[in-house]
C-alpha cells in the first residue's frame, strides 16, 4: 500500500482523528535511510474507538465502539525531504494496517481477520 503525505494526511485528519481521539503510533528507526531517500521504520498503532464514527472511503461506517485496541508493529518505508514525509510504503502485507485497525473495530469478517490484534472493552448499551 502506498500513501503519498496528502492523501496519508487527510486519512488520518478526516477518518482517524475524529473517531479514535487518543491515537497513538508509537515509531522506531534506525535513522538509516537508502540511495532511494527511505528510512525502515517500525510502528505500533493503539488508541481507543471513544470519538465519532470511523469513516474509511469506500467501506460502511463503524459508530463508536468503545474499544481500546493495539495493532501488531508494522514496518514501513518513510520518504522524508527537507523534514517533511513525502512517501509512506506499507512493506508487509500483515494484519497490522489500516484495514487490520477496521477491522478490529468494525468486527471480524467486515475487512481482514483480527486474530493477532488486542483489543479490551466494548460500549455499553
Amino acid at each position: 500500500m502506498l500513501f503519498v503525505s496528502a492523501d496519508f494526511m487527510n486519512l488520518m485528519c478526516n477518518c482517524i482523528a475524529p473517531a479514535i481521539p487518543d491515537w497513538n503510533w508509537t515509531p522506531a528507526t534506525d535513522g538509516i535511510v537508502d540511495d532511494e531517500g527511505f528510512a525502515l521504520v517500525t510502528v505500533q498503532a493503539t488508541g481507543h474507538h471513544s470519538g465519532g464514527t470511523l469513516n474509511f472511503p469506500t467501506l460502511p461506517p463503524v459508530p463508536a465502539s468503545g474499544k481500546r485496541f493495539k495493532l501488531p508493529p508494522s514496518l514501513l518505508k518513510v520518504k522524508v525531504e527537507e523534514g517533511q514525509i513525502k512517501e509512506i510504503v506499507a512493506l508487509k502485507g500483515d494484519k497490522s494496517g489500516l484495514m487490520a485497525l477496521y477491522d478490529t473495530l468494525a468486527g471480524e469478517g467486515r475487512g481482514v481477520s483480527n486474530a493477532s490484534n488486542s483489543v479490551t472493552g466494548s460500549k455499553k448499551a
